[in-house]
């Protein structure tokens, strides 16, 4: 039963994660891949995504 609560968690995390990334104004390619990137990745793209590429994520995908 617990292992069922925490792939829940994982699977809302990432969803929430692919969504947010989703709404960026990036180029829809570069969106699709890092979208494809952290759903791939599961929890540790969930978890980097979040704590420490979010704010970092649109410049970095912006750049030519």
């Amino acid at each position: 039963m617990n292992i069922l609560a925490i792939w829940f968690v994982g699977l809302v995390l990432t969803i929430k994660c692919a969504w947010e990334i989703s709404l960026l104004k990036i180029q829809s390619g570069k969106k699709l891949i890092a979208i494809l990137t952290v759903v791939l990745t599961s929890w540790i793209g969930a978890f980097l995504y979040t704590f420490f590429f979010k704010e970092k994520i649109v410049t970095w995908l912006n750049k030519e």
